[in-house]
């Protein structure tokens, strides 16, 4: 045999021999992950209690989602509903007593709705509805109507 045979033999010997200590090596340090992965999981597989974990936090994460995107219906929903009224009762006649008239001013929160007038005499009674449009009306209101509107908007008289 010459001196470069013996070398590249020595060199092969070494290689295998590294590769069966790494091999070993790796091996422990898998006995010993699956023995903590047993203990921290008290005796179930901690990598499938962690899979199930994240299934869970996906779970929730996407109810929440589903929440969010509800509560932003019901808030755009809310803001078309009647949220701020504003009521005067008044004698519409001076022949009329007990304040059997009113005014009633029913708005959203953008200040857009509509006030109702029930007037009412000793010959009958006749009810009027006038639109709101952000606080404005698009005829002219009565002192009640008026007034009405400012209590629902919360503005100082």
């Amino acid at each position: 045999m010459e001196a470069v045979d013996i070398v590249e033999l020595v060199l092969i010997v070494s290689t295998l021999t590294i590769v069966i200590i790494s091999l070993l090596l790796t091996l422990k340090t898998k006995y010993r992950y699956e023995r903590l992965a047993l203990s921290l999981g008290k005796g179930k597989d901690i990598t499938e209690i962690l899979k199930t974990y994240i299934e869970k936090v996906n779970e929730i994460d996407k109810r929440d989602d589903e929440i969010i995107e509800f509560c932003r219906k019901i808030n755009d929903d809310s803001l078309k509903s009647v949220s701020k009224v504003g009521i005067i009762k008044y004698d519409a006649y001076s022949n009329t007593r007990n304040k059997l008239s009113f005014a009633i001013a029913l708005l959203n929160r953008e200040n857009t709705g509509v006030i109702i007038n029930s007037i009412y005499s000793i010959d009958g009674s006749n009810v009027f509805a006038k639109s709101i449009n952000e606080g404005k009306a698009n005829s002219t209101l009565s002192v009640e109507e008026t007034d009405a509107l400012k209590i629902a908007m919360n503005v100082k008289q």
